[in-house]
């Protein structure tokens, strides 16, 4: 066989490697990310962390949505798996849920 079509069948499969890893990364990304309205629904103040994470599906992501959370306050937010338009915070204080909101997603 000519050394180039070696080449181009090394570099297809490559290819085709990184496309399979870049589709498993955003794959957990979108999993981390998102939650259900009824998840969200079900998630309770007072509740503790490990308590809403296990219903939301993930500890979510790092959220800006609150400006001025209380101190030693930690907010994390998803977005709605199923709409994509509409987000939601979960606060944490003292290991527990210590506020809940949603938000409008551009």
């Amino acid at each position: 066989m000519k050394k180039w079509v070696i080449a181009l069948i090394i570099g297809l499969v490559v290819l085709l490697i990184c496309c399979g890893v870049g589709a498993f990364v955003f794959y957990k990304f979108f999993d981390k990310a998102t939650a259900t309205r009824s998840a969200y629904d079900s998630v309770q103040e007072g509740q503790t962390r490990s308590e809403a994470e296990k219903l939301m599906g993930s500890d979510g992501l790092p959220s800006d949505q609150t400006t001025s959370p209380p101190s030693g306050t930690e907010c994390r937010m998803w977005i709605n798996r199923d709409t994509a338009k509409e987000g939601f915070e979960l606060c944490y204080a003292d290991g527990r849920v210590s506020t809940k909101q949603t938000f409008a997603v551009n």
